[in-house]
């Protein structure tokens, strides 16, 4: 602490299989990995760190690796934050509070969410939980197409880079099948050509992540709205 603020030091450890002197030299680049096997075992795109590199940067700090294989790894950054002092009135916090969303899920809409994360898949059945929904998970494709043998969910929320099958594969698959639920990707891939790819291999729609609730539940009202009009439409 001092005249120019905090100087805050993060670090996250574990215990895990470590990374080799070789592949750190290029941990922080876009769309790396450690190691091949490392995306087939666990999944993800190698864009993490380096995006966690450049908000740091952007911040004025530093990040670092240590690792050592078959010990674990540490990764660290150092930031530095000014002292600010805020006082705000409760009841302008409240005033300036966004209205709550008008939109409606249908009511106990069962939605199957597909996400290798165990965190965002934590964290999108608790909000859907709140919103009404009844919600179940899986961790890869594979356990998705599992669960919908079981189950026919009106709604699937689809992840598309997991370990074991990813997210477009797993939807083909059940389109083979002729499972005929809606499916909305979750992914972070934002190009049109990617958003082309999924949609032609059966998913309903794309939503590119990060993303608010708000849109997200437009999103899959828009799908079932499509698809009320196409029955009616097919009945008449």
């Amino acid at each position: 602490t001092g005249k120019n603020g905090w100087l805050l030091r993060f670090s996250v450890r574990d215990t895990g299989v470590g990374i080799a002197a070789e592949d750190l030299k290029h941990i922080f680049t876009a769309f790396s990995q450690a190691s091949k096997s490392t995306t087939r075992e666990f999944g993800g795109t190698g864009l993490g760190l380096g995006i966690s590199k450049a908000l740091v940067e952007r911040l004025g700090g530093t990040i670092q690796v240590k690792s050592e294989r078959g010990k674990g790894t540490e990764f660290f950054f150092t930031v530095r934050m000014d002292v600010v002092e805020m006082k705000v009135k409760v009841d302008a916090v409240k005033k300036e509070a966004a209205p709550e969303s008008e939109m409606k899920l249908p009511p106990k809409l069962d939605i199957l969410v597909v996400e290798d994360s165990a965190t965002l898949s934590r964290l999108w059945a608790k909000i859907l939980t709140n919103l009404g929904c009844n919600v179940d998970t899986a961790g890869n494709g594979q356990i998705a197409l599992d669960k919908c043998a079981l189950k026919k969910y009106p709604l699937v929320l689809m992840d598309i880079s997991m370990p074991v099958m990813s997210g477009d594969k797993a939807v083909a698959e059940l389109r083979k099948k002729g499972w005929d639920g809606v499916v909305i990707a979750l992914t972070a891939n934002a190009m049109e050509l990617d958003r082309l790819k999924y949609i032609e291999m059966g998913m309903d729609a794309v939503v590119t992540k990060p993303f608010q609730v708000e849109t997200l539940v437009a999103k899959i009202l828009e799908c079932f709205e499509k698809r009320r009009v196409l029955s009616g439409r097919e009945s008449g």
